[in-house]
């Protein structure tokens, strides 16, 4: 199986597999929280060449959830985000004529060709549990403050079963 993980910038990288390619929090361009946090690579990749089917956002903080960087999009682009009670992420992206696919918190999701499982923490955060198609396992904790013990031991520890993590990625 040629699936692969292709890091970006900050928390940004790629899963790939020859079926689908996911984008994960794309910040290339400017600052966040109020010019405090800066990237090490400013403008490092163009949004509009990278190869990508889905984009997957962690969470609403500008260093996931880059508005100037998807402001950039040339395309109407299909999105992955945890379903919400306020669906002001959704209605956003919506209103720029893109398509929000909801993920249910702990519930498993196929998006091409990879198993997705979003497990949300604090409210607002989110982990994402990969499967890929040869049983290979990711698990992107991103911010997710993993030292609460509800949300690794009680949240996502039953969700991984009898597998193991292959790869643990987080910001």
């Amino acid at each position: 199986m040629n699936s692969h993980i292709k890091f970006l910038n900050h928390s940004c990288f790629i899963l790939s597999t020859p079926k689908t390619n996911i984008l994960c929090d794309p910040w290339f361009k400017g600052t966040a929280f109020g010019n405090g946090w800066s990237l090490l690579y400013d403008n490092s990749h163009n949004i509009n060449k990278i190869e990508f089917d889905y984009i997957w956002i962690s969470h609403e903080h500008p260093d996931h959830f880059s508005i100037p960087t998807l402001l950039e999009l040339k395309k109407k682009c299909k999105f992955v985000f945890q379903e919400t009670k306020d669906k002001k992420v959704k209605k956003f992206l919506e209103n720029k004529g893109h398509t929000v696919i909801d993920l249910k918190n702990k519930e498993a999701t196929m998006i091409g060709d990879l198993e997705l499982t979003c497990v949300v923490c604090d409210g607002f955060d989110s982990s994402l549990l990969v499967r890929y198609p040869d049983r290979k396992v990711l698990l992107n904790i991103n911010d997710a403050r993993v030292e609460l013990n509800s949300h690794l031991a009680n949240e996502i520890e039953p969700l991984i079963g009898n597998d193991t993590i292959d790869l643990l990625a987080f910001q």
